[in-house]
């Protein structure tokens, strides 16, 4: 909303800590896995080729932002795509997001022999 001031009065944060493993075990939140609320739907304005990525909740928000954090710290293919999964009618997470079935699939692209993160990783 534009003009609106945010207050962190809404929500009563203390310190996470965030833990990424190698693995992505603990990606997606057990609430994400079992609840089809939560959810993202990429989409293209073909008008002005803006993209939307709508997200239910702030959980499945969170849970894409840390496949992100994953694969920027540990992977090494150079690509991450996000599908649309769907099994007997119920609809799945994949790579620790579940798309919408009106969803874009979704494609992040880096460069596959990039360094940087580990010589800067423990830098922070």
């Amino acid at each position: 909303m534009v003009g609106k001031r945010w207050s962190n009065k809404a929500m009563k944060i203390t310190k996470k800590t965030i833990t990424i493993t190698e693995s992505g075990d603990e990606i997606p939140t057990h609430e994400v896995l079992t609840n089809e609320a939560h959810f993202l739907e990429g989409s293209i304005d073909a008008e002005n080729k803006d993209i939307y990525l709508s997200f239910s909740s702030k959980l499945a928000m969170y849970d894409f932002a840390r496949t992100l954090l994953q694969e920027s710290i540990f992977g090494f293919e150079g690509r991450k795509e996000f599908i649309y999964l769907s099994v007997n009618g119920k609809n799945m997470v994949s790579d620790g997001v579940r798309l919408s079935e009106k969803s874009s699939r979704i494609f992040i692209e880096y460069p596959a022999n990039d360094s940087s993160m580990g010589e800067n990783l423990n830098q922070n």
